[in-house]
């Protein structure tokens, strides 16, 4: 019974993951995107050439050079306040990476520990949009991870299999709480974003709004029509749309 429940707490957390994945990358760019209905902040060459390095070499797998330059992002005061505002969450990617390459259990445990605090860092600053997405996501897989971590643990000789099995089971109901959401009715308000799921239906109700808001609403039928027949309609004259309105109004669909 109690290898069942860790079985289920398993792959529950992975099937989580994965629909919360599938609905981001469908909303758009996982990775720390910004939210494409708010307005787009200039930023420097220098934070460009920075992310963009940041993202090839965690493309590549170099978790070690990443946390390098991460340190130095942290450091230099002409770095912009966006780009430092990412470091908590990149530093817990770049450390969870650092992790699969340790052999010592106890030396896991502390990368685990740093990775989750900064992850934890991160969210306390209430990120939105696909960033609220990324950041839970992340947290979620973390803690999947540090379930299994325990699992690898009990299956070696000599060790206490119960104990490391109970020690796994709060990761795994960790990783469930940060991924899914309370079940809601139809249209209902999310007053705090606590989990990957409402930031995600979060950020569909925005792009809908958005929407809505640049297409206009649809002709109301003419209510002072008499009655046995129907009125004239009124001429509904079309809003013309600026060709930024327009440019916006395209990403948020391509989001959809």
């Amino acid at each position: 019974m109690f290898l069942h429940s860790i079985t289920i707490r398993t792959r529950i957390g992975c099937t989580l993951v994965s629909a919360v994945a599938i609905a981001s990358f469908a909303i758009g760019n996982f990775v720390l995107a910004e939210d494409p209905a708010a307005p787009q902040a200039k930023e420097s060459t220098e934070d460009l050439t920075t992310r963009r390095l940041l993202d090839a070499l965690e493309e590549r797998q170099m978790p070690d050079v990443s946390l390098w330059v991460l340190k130095r992002v942290e450091d230099d005061q002409s770095s912009s306040k966006t780009l430092k505002n990412e470091v908590p969450f990149r530093r817990a990617t770049s450390l969870v990476g650092t992790s699969r390459m340790e052999s010592d259990s106890k030396k896991r445990t502390l990368i685990f520990n740093q990775a989750e605090k900064e992850i934890d860092r991160f969210l306390q600053e209430k990120p939105t949009g696909n960033q609220a997405i990324a950041a839970y996501t992340q947290k979620g897989n973390l803690l999947i991870e540090r379930g299994r971590a325990k699992v690898e643990q009990s299956r070696r000789p000599g060790e206490d299999a119960k104990t490391f099995l109970a020690e796994s089971l709060p990761f795994f109901d960790g990783a469930i709480k940060s991924l899914e959401g309370p079940k809601r009715k139809p249209g209902e308000e999310i007053v705090s974003v606590e989990n990957a799921e409402d930031a995600v239906l979060e950020t569909l109700r925005k792009v809908d709004a958005e929407l809505k808001e640049l297409q206009g609403d649809e002709p109301k039928p003419n209510e002072d029509a008499p009655k046995g027949g129907p009125g004239k309609p009124k001429k509904v004259i079309p809003k013309r749309k600026s060709s930024a309105v327009t440019k916006k109004m395209e990403q948020l669909e391509e989001q959809q």
